[in-house]
């Protein structure tokens, strides 16, 4: 099945820049689903030129902390994971970390998965001390919204 989005996708992709333009939002969303078979069909380097030139359309268009560039942000981070960039995916989660901080609570769960997320990425590249201050961020965020779950059962 996969095959066959992607082919039928990079035709639609290929019509839509030719007649809405690259920078259109159809075009863009396009290039979301053509980036999904992608990965889907383990085509990581594909994907991950395409998440690209997504997350400059979604900075220039939606601003750094829209949920839509966010998301782009994350999804190539794990593109760049799959490969094993590690040093490719750090400053986009580290940077996807701060963003969510300056949006978000910073003990909200969003953010708390990032910092998880921006631990794993200090351990493939051996950062061990950060990754740990990190995880243990994690784990004390996690351990008082439980208490304060279970104070109300």
């Amino acid at each position: 099945m996969w095959p066959e989005v992607a082919k039928l996708q990079q035709e639609i992709v290929r019509i839509f820049r030719r007649t809405l333009g690259a920078n259109h939002t159809d075009t863009i969303k396009a290039m979301d689903i053509l980036v999904e078979a992608y990965g889907n069909l383990g085509k990581c380097e594909e994907a991950i030129e395409l998440n690209v030139v997504i997350l400059a359309y979604r900075r220039a268009n939606l601003g750094d902390t829209d949920e839509k560039t966010l998301q782009t942000m994350g999804i190539l981070v794990s593109a760049y994971v799959e490969i094993v960039e590690y040093s490719r995916a750090l400053p986009l989660r580290e940077e996807a970390l701060e963003l969510n901080r300056r949006t978000a609570s910073k003990d909200g769960e969003n953010c708390t998965s990032m910092k998880s997320k921006l631990a794993n990425v200090y351990w493939y590249l051996c950062r061990l001390e950060e990754a740990e201050a990190l995880e243990l961020e994690v784990l004390d965020t996690r351990r008082i919204r439980l208490r304060s779950m279970l104070w109300y059962v």
